[in-house]
C-alpha cells in the first residue's frame, strides 16, 4: 500500500509540468525492487529510491504522503473493492470490451502476446 500510495503522490506532484519524471520514478522502482517481503517496499526506502529520480521532489512526495494518505488509500481501496468484483485479484489485468457485442473478456498478470491476440479475436467475434 505504502508504493501505491507514494505512486499517486508522484503522479499528482508531476503530472502537469513534467509528466516524464513519474515514468522515470516508476522505471527506477522497478529496477530497484527486492525480492517480496524483504521489506524494499518500505517508505524510507522509497524516498531515499525517489531522492535519485530527476524531476521527482521527494520532500514533497513524502508530504503529500503525510497529508493524503487516507484520502489516496480510500481511493486505492475503492479501485481493489470494484476490481475483485470482476475477479481480479492481481495486476497487471486487462479488460477487453467489444462495444457492439457487449461482450467482455479477461486477461490477469503478464502474458505473452499470443494470449492477447486469442482472447482480442474472441471478444470480438463474439
Amino acid at each position: 500500500m505504502t508504493a501505491a500510495v507514494m505512486d499517486r503522490c508522484v503522479w499528482r506532484q508531476v503530472r502537469e509540468d513534467t509528466s516524464q519524471a513519474y515514468w522515470r520514478w516508476h522505471s527506477t522502482l522497478f529496477d530497484k525492487q527486492g525480492s517480496k517481503n524483504s521489506g524494499w517496499a518500505s517508505k524510507a526506502n522509497l524516498l531515499e529510491i525517489t531522492r535519485g529520480v530527476d524531476g521527482v521532489d521527494a520532500s514533497a512526495v513524502d508530504s503529500c504522503m503525510q497529508a493524503q494518505r487516507s484520502e489516496i488509500e480510500a481511493s486505492i481501496n475503492e479501485d481493489m473493492n470494484q476490481a475483485s468484483q470482476f475477479g481480479i485479484r492481481g495486476t497487471p489485468a486487462f479488460i477487453l470490451y467489444n462495444r457492439d457485442a457487449d461482450s467482455a473478456g479477461k486477461l490477469v498478470g503478464a502474458q505473452p502476446y499470443d494470449r492477447f491476440d486469442e482472447a482480442i479475436t474472441r471478444v470480438q467475434n463474439a
